[in-house]
C-alpha cells in the first residue's frame, strides 16, 4: 500500500510499476457515484446554494475530464471546494469534495418528506433512516412511507470573506478603488457612486431590505417602508453607496436613482430585477459568509416584511427560491422552522416555541432573553421511537426507576410503557441518567451509540410521505471525503459513497477480469473511501460488506495468480486493519513530500515549456516552497504562467514576480506534523496489529 500526503505522486508511481513491468493495470476508485436531479439545490464553498447542474458547469474550470463516455461525465477536482457531510462520529462537519459526475440513470424515484421538503433521485441513493432500532443507509429503492429520514439541525458556515467584483456594463467606469470601495460612474456622467469590495454586515442588512420591500424602476433602487425608525436605518444604509443629498425620501419609500448601484445588484442576484417578487432569491454568496453578516441579511428581511410576535417569527415570499434559501439560513444558524405554502398561494417560514424564537431573537436582534424552558419541551422535536431500545439499554445496565431509583419514575416510565412518545429534551435528559451508569465497554456498544447520537441533536427527523418511480433521466453526483453531502429544496442529508448493494457485485467483477487478463494490476485508488474500518461509522452496513468482499478476493479459497493488488491513500489510519495483515496489502510503502532536489525536478518538469524570464531561479524557488506537493508546485506553476496572461495578454516570459505573486494565492498543503504523522504511522500501526491479534486469541483450546 502506498501512502503519504495528497499530491506527492502515490497514482503516477502505481502507473509507472504497471508500465514498467508491462502488466495489465486496472484502476478502481474509491466511491462509485449515487446521484440526484439536476434541479437539486447543493450547498458548497464555491457557489454557496446552487442548483447541482448549475454547480457541474461552474466548476468545470476547476476540474479535469478523469472517465467519459456516452452515458457518465467523471470530473476531478484540482483546487479545493467543500461541501458538509457526516463524519464518522455522526456530526456534521466540512467536507472536501474530491469529483462530480453527470450520468444517465435509467430508474429514479420521487419521494417527498413530512417537512414538505421533495427530492428526485436514483433508486440507489441512500437515506439517513431510522429501522429496526439503528441509524442506517437506506437505498431510495428500500424506503418505505412511514421511515423517518434524518436531516441536519444545524450546519456549520464557510465562515469565507466575499469579495465583490464590479459588474461587466459597457458603459461602467471604475475612477479609483480604496481599501473597501470601489468609485464608479457612468461614462457620459459626473456623478460618482460607491460601491464595497466585500460584503460586510451593513451591506448584508441593505440586502435583507432589498430583498424584503426593495424595488428597481427606471433607474431608481427604491425600499418600500412608512415606519420612522426603520427609514432611518434605511437612509443610513444608503449612505453605503451615495452622499445623503442624493438620497430622496417620499411618504411610503426611500429612492437613490443610480445605475452602477441596480448593475451592481443585477450582478449579485445573477438576473434582472425588474419585478422581481416571483423570483428574487437570497444571493448565493450569502451562503458562504459567516454567522454575523447572515444574521444581518436575517434582520433586514425581517424587519422590512416578517412578523415577530411572542407566538411565532413568520415569513412569506410569492417566491419559492427565495423561502427555500431562508431555510438553509435559518439551518446554518441551527434554528428549526416549518415550511408550508398558504391559502394565497405564498411560501411561508414560521418559527414557534419559545426555545426556538429565543434563539432567533438572540442571533439576528442581539436581544438578550430568558433561556429557561419547561423541563421536557418535547412537542417540535420529533424523534424516532426509541422505547424499544431504551428498555433494552435500562435492562442491559440493570437500571430501575423503581426501587433503587437509578433514573426518575415520572422521566422514563411512560415512555418505556409507550403511553408517551419520546422528544428529543426529554431523551438528553435520560442520557444524563444512562452516560452515568454506563462504563467505557458498554459506551461502545451500538444500542448506547445510536441513543447517543438522535439525543445529541444533530439530526431533525421527517417522515416519508410519498414515493413514486420517476422518469429515465441526466442527473449528478459530488464525491466528498465524508461520503455525504447537503442538498435538496430544504437542507437534506445525501450520501455518495457508492451504490449499494450493487459494489460488492462490482468487486467480483473486477477481480474476475483480472485474472483473465493475468498478469495484472489492480489498483485501488483513496481505498479509505472504499474500505473503512467496520463499526466506526454511523449505518456502516454498506461498507462493511464492500470490505468483506474485499478480503474474501484477497485471500479467500481461490488463489490469486499474477495478479498484484495495489492500493493507495492519504489517509491509512481509517483503513479497516484487516486489510493490511499479513497475506494480504500487507507492505507499507510511504510516498514522501519532495525534498529539496525532488521539488526543483518537478519545478524543471512544469516550466519545461514556459518561456522563463533570466530573473526566475528555480533552485531559490524550491527552497522557498518547503512542504509544497508535486500537484502544489503544477498549480504554483500554472498560476504563475495565468498572472503573466493576466498582466499581458500578449506576454513572451513569466517573470520572478509572477512567480511570488502566485505563492500568496498557492500555499503549502503539507505540515511538518503531517510529514512526522505519515513517518510514525508504520511503527504505530504494527503495534495495534500486535494489540488486536492478541485480543483474537482464543481463551481455550479444545
Amino acid at each position: 500500500m502506498l501512502y503519504g500526503p495528497p499530491g506527492c505522486g502515490k497514482t503516477l508511481l502505481a502507473k509507472a510499476v504497471a508500465n514498467e513491468s508491462g502488466a495489465n493495470f486496472i484502476s478502481v476508485k474509491g466511491p462509485e457515484v449515487l446521484c440526484v436531479a439536476k434541479d437539486t439545490p447543493v450547498l458548497t464553498s464555491l457557489c454557496g446554494l446552487e442548483r447541482i447542474e448549475d454547480f457541474y458547469e461552474k466548476v468545470k474550470p476547476l476540474s479535469k475530464v478523469e472517465y467519459q463516455d456516452e452515458k457518465i461525465e467523471v470530473r476531478s477536482l484540482e483546487k479545493p471546494v467543500f461541501s458538509f457531510g457526516v463524519d464518522r462520529n455522526g456530526r456534521i462537519v466540512r467536507s472536501l469534495v474530491k469529483r462530480a459526475c453527470k450520468l444517465f440513470v435509467p430508474y429514479t424515484y420521487r419521494i417527498a418528506f413530512s417537512d414538505k421538503n421533495e427530492i428526485v433521485v436514483s433508486k440507489n441513493q441512500p437515506f439517513l433512516a431510522f429501522r429496526n432500532g439503528r441509524i442506517k443507509w437506506i437505498r431510495a429503492e428500500e424506503i418505505k412511507i412511514g421511515d423517518l429520514v434524518a436531516k441536519p439541525f444545524k450546519l456549520p458556515t464557510f465562515d469565507q470573506k466575499i469579495k465583490l467584483e464590479l459588474p461587466g456594463y459597457k458603459w461602467l467606469e471604475k475612477v479609483k478603488e480604496t481599501k473597501n470601495f470601489y468609485y464608479v460612474k457612468i461614462k457620459t456622467s459626473k456623478t460618482v457612486d460607491r460601491l464595497p469590495k466585500v460584503l460586510n454586515e451593513k451591506f448584508a442588512e441593505f440586502l435583507g431590505f432589498f430583498v424584503s420591500e426593495g424595488n428597481i424602476s427606471k433607474g431608481c433602487v427604491s425600499i418600500c417602508n412608512k415606519d420612522r425608525k426603520l427609514r432611518r436605518r434605511i437612509v443610513n444604509l444608503f449612505k453605503l453607496f451615495v452622499p445623503p443629498e442624493r438620497i430622496k425620501s417620499y411618504e411610503d419609500k426611500i429612492c437613490v436613482y443610480s445605475t452602477p448601484l441596480i448593475k451592481f445588484l443585477e450582478k449579485l442576484f445573477e438576473r434582472n430585477l425588474n419585478r422581481k417578487s416571483h423570483f428574487i432569491h437570497v444571493p448565493s454568496c450569502l451562503f458562504k459568509s459567516d454567522i454575523k453578516i447572515i444574521s444581518k441579511f436575517l434582520k433586514g428581511l425581517y424587519d422590512g416584511d416578517g412578523t415577530i410576535s411572542e407566538k411565532e417569527v413568520r415569513y412569506g415570499s410569492k417566491s419559492k427560491k427565495l423561502i427555500d434559501g431562508l431555510a438553509y439560513l435559518l439551518t446554518l444558524l441551527g434554528i428549526k422552522y416549518r415550511y408550508w405554502k398558504g391559502k394565497n398561494k405564498m411560501f411561508m417560514i414560521s418559527i414557534t416555541g419559545k426555545k426556538e424564537i429565543n434563539k432567533f431573537l438572540e442571533l439576528v436582534y442581539r436581544r438578550k432573553v430568558d433561556k429557561k424552558i419547561r423541563r421536557y419541551y418535547n412537542g417540535i422535536y420529533l424523534i424516532p421511537d426509541i422505547s424499544d431500545l431504551l428498555r433494552k439499554v435500562m435492562k442491559d445496565l440493570g437500571m430501575s426507576y423503581y426501587r433503587n431509583r437509578d433514573i426518575p419514575e415520572g422521566l422514563v416510565e411512560a415512555v418505556m410503557n409507550k403511553r408517551k412518545r419520546c422528544g428529543l429534551i426529554r431523551l438528553q435528559r435520560i442520557m444524563e441518567y444512562i452516560r452515568k451508569k454506563a462504563n467505557r465497554e458498554f459506551k461502545k456498544s451500538e444500542d448506547y451509540r445510536t441513543l447517543e447520537l438522535i439525543a445529541r441533536g444533530t439530526f431533525l427527523w421527517v417522515k416519508v410521505v410519498k414515493k413514486v418511480e420517476d422518469k429515465p433521466q441526466w442527473m449528478f453526483d459530488i464525491e466528498t471525503t465524508t461520503s455525504s453531502f447537503i442538498g435538496g429544496t430544504l437542507p437534506f442529508l445525501l450520501h455518495n459513497t457508492m451504490w449499494v448493494g450493487e459494489s460488492e457485485r462490482k468487486i467480483r467483477e473486477l477481480f474476475k477480469r483480472a485474472k483473465q487478463v493475468a498478469p495484472s494490476i489492480i489498483f485501488f485508488d483513496e481505498i479509505d473511501a472504499l474500505a473503512p474500518k467496520r463499526g466506526v461509522y454511523y449505518g456502516t452496513r454498506v461498507t462493511e460488506t464492500i470490505v468483506s468482499q474485499l478480503l474474501t478476493e484477497i485471500s479467500g479459497l481461490e488463489e490469486l495468480r499474477d495478479v498484484v493488488i495495489i492500493a493507495a491513500t492519504n489517509r491509512p489510519d481509517l483503513i479497516d486493519p484487516a486489510l493490511l495483515r499479513p497475506g494480504r496489502i500487507d507492505r507499507l510503502v510511504l510516498v514522501p513530500a519532495p525534498d529539496e532536489k525532488g521539488r526543483l525536478e518537478i519545478l524543471k518538469v512544469h516550466t519545461r515549456n514556459m518561456p522563463l524570464d533570466k530573473d526566475v531561479d528555480l533552485k531559490e524557488l524550491a527552497k522557498k516552497t518547503e512542504g509544497f506537493s508535486g500537484a502544489d508546485l503544477e498549480a504554483l506553476c500554472r498560476e504563475a504562467a495565468m498572472n503573466a496572461l493576466r498582466e499581458d495578454i500578449n506576454a513572451k516570459k513569466v517573470k520572478r514576480k509572477h512567480f511570488e505573486k502566485a505563492m500568496e494565492k498557492i500555499t503549502p498543503s503539507i505540515t511538518p506534523d503531517m510529514i512526522k504523522y505519515y513517518e510514525k504511522f508504520v511503527e504505530r500501526s504494527k503495534r495495534i496489529r500486535e494489540m488486536e491479534e492478541e485480543k483474537e486469541k482464543p481463551a481455550y483450546i479444545g
